[in-house]
């Protein structure tokens, strides 16, 4: 709701912002900023001051690296593929995706690993589920 891919700039500097502030102030616990279904990294300035935000998940689309530049190293930040189309996608395809993921951050240790959007879908296979930690393992990272 608050994704500058579906919001105009000028909506989420004032009201939006200001908004979510005062909310996410209030909470006696860590938040967690969801991209929303879109494509969060390139507008991540807009956000990165919120109080009480410990990480943000970014879509499968986004590039970490991107957003780490744009947070710097304290944020956990949490990426990986899209629950709700891993049933159409091969394990293999799950499993170069994670790896090449985690090569790519392979510095950050601030960076963890999961499915980034709704839930997996029933008839997805197994194969194609543990694809995610067979990568994680693979790569030397089985706690990312």
């Amino acid at each position: 709701f608050a994704n500058p891919a579906i919001m105009m700039d000028s909506l989420i500097r004032k009201p939006l912002l200001p908004t979510l502030a005062s909310a996410f102030g209030r909470i006696p616990g860590p938040v967690f900023f969801h991209h929303g279904a879109n494509p969060l990294a390139a507008n991540l300035n807009h956000y990165a001051a919120l109080p009480n935000v410990e990480g943000f998940i970014l879509d499968e689309r986004d590039d970490p690296k991107l957003a780490r530049a744009m947070l710097g190293p304290e944020r956990l930040l949490v990426t990986g593929p899209a629950g709700p189309r891993m049933s159409r996608r091969p394990a293999a395809n799950v499993l170069a995706s994670v790896q090449q993921l985690l090569a790519n951050m392979a510095t950050d240790p601030r960076l963890m690993v999961a499915t980034t959007a709704a839930d997996i879908p029933w008839d997805t296979d197994e194969p194609t589920i543990a694809a995610i930690m067979d990568a994680a393992i693979a790569m030397g990272r089985p706690h990312a």
